[in-house]
């Protein structure tokens, strides 16, 4: 681990935020803050002065938000990892933690601002910064489409905090998915990854044509199905390429039978 004090801006357009954060950021002595922006230009400017490891973004910010500017440094040779702050908002918490992006509720505390900065030193450790800098313009994607009233765009992978990195996941590789209390198990063809966001997440970004929800708590691959089993017992379920067998509840059974049958 380098000996040398990690890089920090704090962008946000409150003074009191800012003074807050920094005051907390005294209890970090890898950490050291060396500038502060109260918009999006003057954060530029510290930008081209300073060499950054981590910049903490308000979201809501007059003018350029904080994702809109997040997704202009992700393009940066070395971008700098984003954590993002913002008060209480279920579509942005629900979004960072399915993108693996990392964020601070205001208020927080010193708990959660440790658990923070502790994820940071690891993905640079990692080097991870062009992994995380992905998931964060696939985050202003779907931002983006929101604020013009559009539905998501249908993702092409899927950002995995894993053991040691962020895994970039092609859907191409996923077979079907599990529900598992707040997490999706993603079941490729040789292992399983755990992932934290809702189904109705992933459901409403797989493009339709390529994946069936057959269960609330399962969605498959289309091209995956090799048979379809039914007994009194044990209901319909469905065999898939990697020799497991997912039910089919009671729900999408007909739905499941004519999808499969428009395919014949």
């Amino acid at each position: 681990m380098t000996t040398e004090p990690r890089r920090v801006i704090i962008v946000d357009d409150e003074q009191p935020a800012r003074d807050n954060l920094r005051l907390a950021m005294q209890a970090f002595d890898r950490w050291q803050v060396v500038a502060e922006a109260a918009d999006t230009a003057e954060a530029r400017s510290a930008l081209d002065e300073h060499e950054v490891d981590l910049m903490f973004v308000d979201v809501q910010m007059p003018g350029e938000n904080g994702v809109r500017f997040a997704r202009s440094l992700a393009g940066r040779p070395n971008p700098p990892i984003i954590v993002f702050v913002t008060a209480f908002d279920s579509f942005a918490i629900e979004a960072f933690e399915a993108r693996a992006l990392d964020y601070l509720l205001k208020p927080f505390d010193d708990r959660r601002l440790a658990q923070t900065l502790e994820r940071a030193e690891q993905l640079l450790e990692w080097q991870q910064r062009a992994q995380y800098a992905g998931a964060v313009q696939d985050l202003a994607d779907d931002q983006q489409a929101k604020d013009e009233g559009q539905a998501p765009s249908r993702i092409k992978s899927i950002s995995v905090r894993s053991v040691r990195k962020i895994e970039r996941v092609s859907i191409e590789d996923i077979v079907w998915i599990g529900s598992s209390g707040n997490y999706v198990e993603l079941h490729c063809e040789n292992r399983c990854l755990l992932h934290r966001a809702p189904m109705s997440w992933m459901e409403e970004r797989l493009d339709p044509q390529q994946f069936l929800r057959v269960h609330r708590k399962a969605i498959v691959r289309r091209a995956a199905i090799q048979a379809v089993h039914s007994s009194e017992a044990e209901g319909v379920s469905l065999e898939l390429s990697t020799g497991e067998r997912i039910g089919v509840s009671a729900r999408y059974v007909a739905t499941v039978r004519a999808a499969l049958d428009a395919h014949d």
